[in-house]
């Protein structure tokens, strides 16, 4: 596994789960799109406003940092992308759910920025 994108995808994770906002603006590509499929075949599709919007309505909020446990399955970089394969259990929203995560990592503007994101989304097993 490409040690270089568990490490960005953890340090992706880090500030996503402490909302912070800088960070997740200078991590997520313009381009980024984010495609979350749950278990009823529901499709929700978020850009990288509405993402930001997301982590900011937490962080506003004073929502409880979320998880930052992450099973890695599969890292590897071809030329300028990166894909990473990844678990997480946590409570996004209204119940805690286990999360498969595809991560689309492309090297842009000398750095690995995230392009995109497929979720499968899932009730969790053992809820916390």
């Amino acid at each position: 596994m490409d040690t270089l994108l568990i490490e960005q995808t953890r340090y992706l994770i880090e500030c996503g789960t402490a909302f912070n906002l800088e960070a997740l603006d200078a991590i997520y590509s313009p381009a980024l799109r984010i495609v979350r499929l749950d278990e009823n075949a529901n499709v929700t599709v978020l850009n990288k406003a509405e993402n930001m919007a997301f982590f900011r309505l937490k962080k506003d909020s004073g929502a409880t940092p979320l998880s930052r446990t992450a099973e890695f399955h599969y890292a590897e970089r071809k030329c300028r992308r990166g894909y990473v394969f990844l678990t997480r259990t946590m409570k996004l929203n209204d119940r805690w759910e286990e999360l498969k995560y595809h991560i689309e990592w492309v090297y842009e503007k000398n750095r690995w920025r995230v392009v995109h994101e497929n979720v499968f989304a899932q009730p969790a097993q053992n809820s916390n």
